[in-house]
């Protein structure tokens, strides 16, 4: 099993799942944990609480303040989405700011997490969608180990 140092969770926004019981399993194994803020057309990452408040950011949502952290110091980035397909493809909210930091975090194991009735059988998918390596629901938990590392 991979050793993860640092862990790029996300703030759910209404009808996501709850990443905060991952967080808490990820600290008690020692796993830093950094959060995304919007920043022009991407993501970067930033601790947040204790380490860093929260404020309110892009559509709303909470938003670490404290600095940024490097992105090829995370190791996992676990993602939200409106829908999974059975080949690793993710849907988003359409700004595309997951897939332009995914891009980025090449070396980082990507995963979706949502609910089970959010993963289909097919999605349609598009030259900049980048695929992930699993996605965790309630339910299951699907692994994609075709996906090429940068894709």
């Amino acid at each position: 099993m991979t050793e993860f140092k640092v862990a790029a969770l996300y703030l759910p926004l209404a009808g996501e799942l709850d990443t905060l019981p991952l967080a808490e399993r990820l600290e008690l194994k020692g796993v830093r944990i950094v959060l995304p803020r919007v920043r022009g057309a991407t993501l970067d990452f930033a601790p947040g609480p204790p380490a860093g408040a929260l404020r309110s950011g892009f559509r709303g949502s909470l938003e670490p303040s404290a600095a940024a952290v490097a992105l090829e110091s995370i190791d996992l980035v676990v993602v939200p989405g409106v829908g999974f397909d059975l080949a690793g493809n993710r849907l988003g909210q359409g700004g595309g700011h997951y897939d332009r930091a995914l891009a980025e975090l090449t070396r980082a194991v990507r995963v979706g997490y949502g609910f089970d009735c959010q993963v289909v059988e097919w999605l349609p998918s598009d030259g900049w969608d980048q695929g992930l390596d699993a996605v965790v629901t309630e339910a299951r938990s699907l692994r994609f180990p075709h996906r090429k590392r940068g894709s």
